[in-house]
């Protein structure tokens, strides 16, 4: 068991800092409005889930859940990574934008227990990690200013020619695909 609380508190080293880092991003950020607030509001968010998260854990070891809600923490703060006015942290933080919320759906489809139930809760799980990742790429490689409506935004790393038009046509299909998972995720609840 102290291995486990140390183990744990490493986590929550790490995450206080790099909460902090996140922070310190937003607020140098060239192309995020009111900075304090939106700092304020990541450090609230991701740290909340953090705490909770590592309780949960510590208080049941065997249960996942805790573990779950410390994951969204950190994939939270990789979104925030957005505010960057580095290309490779904006790139990051596109890349990783949808991650929490696939996190999320896999900590609500495996509570109470923290572990998934059937085949069906698997399949939906991976399909969100895989929707929420895949969903990001047609952003990164046609997104432009006018898209990410940001005139000061940086251009990502794996930008290949301007195209909202292309990237919005791709966002329709995601939206549909994300309502159907969404429609999946809330009858997999009432079981």
């Amino acid at each position: 068991m102290p291995s486990l609380r140390r183990a744990l508190a490493g986590i929550a080293i790490l995450g206080i800092l790099v909460g902090a880092i996140v922070a310190i991003g937003i607020l140098d950020s060239d192309h995020i409005e009111q900075r304090g607030l939106n700092a304020s509001l990541a450090l609230v968010i991701g740290w909340s889930f953090l705490g909770a998260g590592l309780y949960a854990w510590w208080r049941r070891p065997d249960n996942r859940f805790g573990a779950l809600m410390t994951a969204i923490s950190f994939a939270w703060f990789l979104s925030m990574l957005a505010a960057s006015n580095a290309s490779v942290g904006f790139t990051i933080g596109v890349l990783f934008a949808a991650l929490y919320l696939a996190v999320l759906v896999h900590m609500l489809l495996a509570y109470p227990s923290g572990r998934l139930e059937t085949r069906a809760q698997v399949g939906l799980v991976w399909f969100g990690y895989l929707l929420a990742m895949l969903g990001q790429i047609p952003a990164l490689l046609w997104g432009d200013n006018d898209y990410f409506e940001c005139p000061k935004c940086p251009e990502p790393l794996t930008h290949v020619r301007d195209d909202a038009d292309l990237v919005r046509f791709f966002d329709a299909i995601e939206m549909v695909v994300a309502a159907l998972a969404i429609g999946a995720v809330v009858q997999g609840l009432k079981r």
